[in-house]
């Protein structure tokens, strides 16, 4: 289960060797400018939250949109969202980048779609260019890698056949087996990949300094130095 305990250690493996001096061109989990706006997951309340040129380490999300309309932030909406997101307006994936964030101890996430004011054109133009930096300064990019749409979310169970039967000997036994993951770094076929599909996203993974990759399953990996996958 990509949500597993067992899962997010090998994450926190992964940063602890990202940010130590084994990986000279990455970063060491300097705190950097805070975008506009971001989402505050420091409590139980998600909230959207106008900074004021704080320092802080942030996540981003790098996501499909889909074909459904998804939850956005708008004119009317602002002042709505500055006081509280409900839980169960937020799509599978952000419920499951939120969860993500506070499992890796950060208070902030930015999602375009919510930290953009999407009807409003002036926001877009000054945010739009932007964006390239947030991505390139965040503490990490969270990617729903296996997702189509927003209603595929981050985590997946790793799928197994259970086999039983008697030996020879009279004896029970069992055999549990997967398939072989699809490897993100090596396969050329996109349908496990959907988000890989994405010219937007192209961007993304390549300015980012790190990027965790939600497969359909397995996690992988990607930083200035490394290209990991659990496998």
């Amino acid at each position: 289960d990509t949500g597993s305990a067992e899962a997010f250690a090998r994450i926190h493996s992964w940063f602890s060797t990202c940010h130590s001096d084994q990986h000279a061109r990455c970063s060491k989990g300097e705190l950097t400018s805070l975008p506009k706006r971001v989402l505050d997951v420091s409590s139980e309340t998600v909230r959207l939250y106008e900074t004021r040129g704080e320092l802080a380490k942030y996540a981003c999300l790098s996501h499909c949109w889909g074909k459904q309309q998804i939850i956005t932030t708008t004119k009317a909406s602002i002042p709505r969202h500055l006081q509280a997101i409900s839980w169960d307006a937020l799509s599978r994936t952000f419920q499951g980048a939120v969860t993500c964030v506070r499992r890796l101890g950060l208070n902030y996430l930015w999602i375009d779609s919510l930290c953009i004011i999407q009807d409003m054109r002036s926001d877009w133009v000054d945010q739009s260019p932007l964006m390239a930096d947030y991505y390139s300064k965040a503490h990490i990019t969270i990617a729903a890698t296996a997702s189509a749409d927003s209603a595929g979310g981050l985590f997946r169970k790793w799928p197994q056949l259970e086999f039983t039967g008697i030996t020879t000997e009279g004896s029970p036994s069992q055999v549990i087996v997967r398939r072989m993951p699809e490897h993100l770094f090596e396969s050329f076929i996109l349908d496990p990949f959907p988000l890989l599909s994405r010219a937007w996203v192209y961007q993304e993974r390549l300015l980012s300094a790190a990027v965790l990759h939600f497969g359909p399953q397995e996690l992988s990996w990607e930083c200035k130095e490394a290209s990991i996958c659990e496998c």
